[in-house]
């Protein structure tokens, strides 16, 4: 039972400070969510009981059917929701790299920051089971970005030894795969299932690297 978080939302998208896309998603979403929900409780608890042996499965039919009907707006809403967390999520962190530019300067913080920043935006149009088949272009240009980012980073560790720890060699390593990984997925236009799905292992685990060792990067950094 989660009435009181649903509640908890709404009571959310009408508080400030104000975020039109997200707070019209989520509610959308929730008001889905609350349709749904007590059909599958029903269903499950017809199901503990085993009632589809006394009555021929005629409510069990019903419940698919009501359910059947209600998931696709829900799996779509769920999907906008996804997107619009996203855009507040980008939107937040640009604001704390812009803020932390103007308190620091191009600092080692901020090159680990950005660079984590940038590789997020890679990672996150990864292909998944549900989404095997990667935009090629959004794919390419967030590629773009993050090369341009391991760049900045790589000429500031040389410019400032020791700066990064065991952190520094990582975002190059990972544009060296993702790299690799766009080929692939060129062949197979965006297509992950053919051949370039295999990858998926190192990539995120290099990711998971880096995400782990970002925070202590630049615990011997001299600037």
């Amino acid at each position: 039972d989660v009435r009181d978080e649903a509640s908890a939302v709404v009571a959310a998208t009408q508080a400030d400070p104000k975020m039109p896309e997200l707070d019209a998603a989520m509610a959308a979403y929730v008001e889905t969510y609350q349709q749904l929900a007590p059909i599958i409780e029903r269903a499950n608890k017809y199901y503990e009981r085993q009632d589809y042996k006394s009555d021929k499965m005629e409510a069990g039919k019903g419940f698919h059917k009501e359910i059947a009907t209600l998931a696709p707006a829900f799996e779509e809403r769920r999907t906008t929701v996804d997107a619009a967390l996203r855009t507040e999520k980008v939107k937040a962190d640009l604001a704390s790299l812009a803020a932390l530019e103007q308190s620091e300067g191009k600092k080692s913080r901020w090159h680990v920051r950005n660079v984590m920043f940038r590789a997020e935006a890679v990672m996150d149009l990864m292909p998944t089971n549900d989404r095997p088949v990667v935009k090629m272009t959004d794919f390419k240009q967030a590629l773009d970005d993050y090369s341009g980012a391991v760049r900045e980073f790589d000429d500031y560790a040389l410019e400032h030894p020791d700066s990064f720890h065991v952190f520094e060699s990582q975002p190059a390593s990972l544009l060296s795969k993702l790299r690799d990984f766009d080929e692939k997925l060129e062949k197979a236009k965006g297509d992950a299932r053919k051949g370039a799905g295999e990858d998926m292992h190192w990539l995120v685990s290099t990711y998971n690297t880096m995400v782990s060792t970002a925070e202590t990067a630049t615990t011997f950094a001299k600037d």
